[in-house]
């Protein structure tokens, strides 16, 4: 899936994985899903050249606020460390939304981190016609 969105990336950003994922059925040993198809789906994982700390977060987050913001899209969830999410999420219409993931210096598994930076994550998701929730 190709996604203008995806292609925002924070200035000296690099990427690190990407991946994609088209609309189909759930994995039924996932479990707590509607019924319908599994959205499609696109997740850019990237590393900046600045410390893992919360100001590095907050960095990025205003920047991808007003670059987002500028597209139509608009903010539906805050991060909340308190509660340990450390992500924003932006909508755009019934069916967009787009997740910016502050992963610091623990990146997810299957990603090779030098060690040197931050690593963040883009997630765009389209929901699927046979979602009700989806308005198509």
């Amino acid at each position: 899936m190709s996604r203008p969105e995806l292609s925002l990336q924070f200035p000296l950003s690099q990427v690190l994985l990407r991946e994609s994922q088209g609309e189909g059925p759930y994995d039924p040993m996932a479990g707590g899903h509607p019924p319908g198809n599994a959205p499609a789906s696109a997740a850019l994982f990237l590393q900046v050249p600045l410390p893992p700390t919360d100001a590095t977060a907050s960095v990025l987050w205003w920047w991808y606020r007003q670059e987002l913001t500028l597209r139509g899209w608009h903010l539906v969830e805050a991060d909340n460390k308190a509660a340990g999410n450390h992500e924003q999420a932006y909508g755009r219409g019934r069916r967009e939304r787009f997740i910016i993931g502050f992963d610091g210096d623990d990146p997810p598994s299957p990603i090779k981190y030098d060690g040197h930076g931050t690593v963040y994550s883009l997630f765009y998701v389209v929901a699927s016609c046979t979602d009700p929730a989806s308005g198509c």
